[in-house]
């Protein structure tokens, strides 16, 4: 009976070490679901500052979209609290949102390049030309002059109102889901994040699951059953340490083998990965430093024939 005791703690604390290692790496990585890690690295690699040369647009002429800082950072960071959120499983769309209201300025500027008509030829030389003009952006490349007795606004304001585009200015708002193909590949993530999260949870109680069963069985010596458990956390807690120093070196190699990922992008994935493995590295100096507690503890625990002689 007593054997089947030490082999049931036995298989106990290696079940506690693998889980162990498990629950390490899946907190360690908890934080991608959110999107501060993303917000925070976005910004250190200053890619807001030139995403013109970030996302390299083969079509020059759409560039001006993406050279507003702030329009480049709010729907970056609209795109990625939405999909993560949709990811978590507390939202069933991916809504973004572009504000599109610094596009006046752009356009105020494009219309200004236009010659101003001499006093009433505007209607005579651009009739034809309004007739022609389907979208706003048309108005540059169509018109030979404007109205000498408009404002750039003023015309602009015409404009939006012969291509019935007055709301051109307003916030646009879409789901990511409606407009993509690739719906079957999220729908597949989304559900392995779902068992990413309950097997986390599973972990973290099988963990207290196997301590207190060790300790029940094992409830007439639990001195050493501390101290068998506070060994696990000791090894697990290095070998977690070690595992986290490797994986950090292992990917920066493997970055480094593809030398055609943009240079900032490269840096942006190594600032996640150190994120991810400083996290990795405190829970492996906490499960340590709860085992050398666990070892400390027990070296002031009286075996079970001194408190017996302590009673009497």
């Amino acid at each position: 009976m007593k054997v089947i005791k030490w082999v049931i703690l036995a298989l106990l604390l290696v079940l506690t070490f693998l889980f162990l290692i498990y629950f390490s790496f899946a907190m360690s990585v908890s934080p991608l679901l959110y999107p501060d890690i993303y917000k925070d690295n976005l910004e250190k690699i200053e890619i807001y500052e030139n995403f013109e040369e970030f996302i390299e647009l083969e079509n020059d002429e759409m560039n001006f979209l993406f050279t507003d800082e702030d329009v480049a950072r709010e729907t970056i960071e609209s795109f990625i609290e939405s999909f993560l959120e949709y990811l978590r499983g507390e939202s069933e769309n991916v809504e973004i949102e572009i504000d599109t209201s610094f596009l006046r300025d752009f356009f105020i500027e494009e219309i200004e390049k236009i010659e101003v008509c001499e006093e009433d030829t505007f209607l005579e030389l651009n009739m034809g030309n309004l007739e022609e003009i389907e979208e706003i952006e048309d108005a540059s490349k169509t018109l030979t002059c404007r109205p000498y007795e408009m404002s750039a606004e003023q015309f602009l304001d015409f404009l939006l109102e012969q291509t019935n585009t007055t709301d051109l200015f307003e916030t646009i708002s879409f789901d990511l889901l409606e407009v993509t193909e690739d719906t079957e590949n999220i729908d597949k993530l989304r559900e392995g994040v779902s068992i990413y999260k309950k097997s986390l949870w599973i972990s973290l109680f099988a963990i207290l699951i196997f301590i207190t069963l060790g300790f029940f069985i094992n409830r007439n010596n639990k001195k050493i059953t501390l101290k068998a458990f506070s060994l696990t956390f000791i090894i697990s807690g290095i070998i977690i340490i070690i595992l986290s120093i490797s994986i950090r070196q292992f990917s920066f190699m493997i970055i480094e083998m593809f030398p055609e990922i943009i240079s900032q992008l490269s840096e942006f994935i190594q600032l996640l990965i150190r994120s991810i493995i400083s996290r990795k590295s405190l829970i492996g100096i906490l499960t340590l430093g709860l085992g050398i507690g666990g070892i400390i503890w027990t070296g002031k625990m009286q075996k079970p024939d001194q408190q017996e002689s302590s009673k009497n």
